[in-house]
C-alpha cells in the first residue's frame, strides 16, 4: 500500500512505480507543475529573477565569497577560478525541468559573460 503524492490517499499501485491513486490526481499534479514552470518562465521573460538564489552576487555570497565592487581588484586568476567554478556547478534538482534547464544555462552564460568582460577590460 502506497500513499498518493497528490492527495495522500492510500492505494495499491498496478506497478511498483505508481505514485498516483487515480488519473485525476496524475492530471492535477501535471497541471500544478506546468503552472509553476509557466510562472517561472514569465518571471524570466519579464527580466525578473528566478529561483531562490537569484543573482550572481547572492550565489557568490552563498559560496562564502566576499563581494568587492563588481570584480574590481580581483586578479585574473581569481576571475578565471570563478568562471571555472560557475561552469562546474550542477543544476539543482528542483530546477531540473526543460524550462529550468534553459533558464539555468542562460543564467550561467550571463554570469560567465560578466566575468569575461572584466577580464577583457
Amino acid at each position: 500500500m502506497k500513499a498518493c503524492i497528490v492527495c495522500g490517499k492510500g492505494f495499491s499501485p498496478k506497478n511498483r512505480k505508481g505514485v498516483y491513486c487515480s488519473a485525476a490526481c496524475r492530471q492535477r499534479d501535471y497541471r500544478v507543475k506546468r503552472a509553476a514552470e509557466y510562472a517561472e518562465y514569465k518571471r524570466w521573460k519579464a527580466g525578473g529573477v528566478v529561483g531562490e538564489e537569484d543573482t550572481a552576487v547572492d550565489r557568490f555570497k552563498a559560496r562564502g565569497g566576499a563581494v568587492s565592487g563588481g570584480g574590481v581588484g580581483k586578479s585574473r586568476e581569481e576571475i578565471m577560478a570563478e568562471i571555472r567554478a560557475i561552469r562546474a556547478e550542477k543544476i539543482p534538482p528542483e530546477r531540473d525541468t526543460p524550462l529550468g534547464r534553459r533558464v539555468w544555462k542562460y543564467e550561467q552564460d550571463k554570469r560567465v559573460a560578466e566575468l569575461e568582460a572584466l577580464l577583457n577590460s
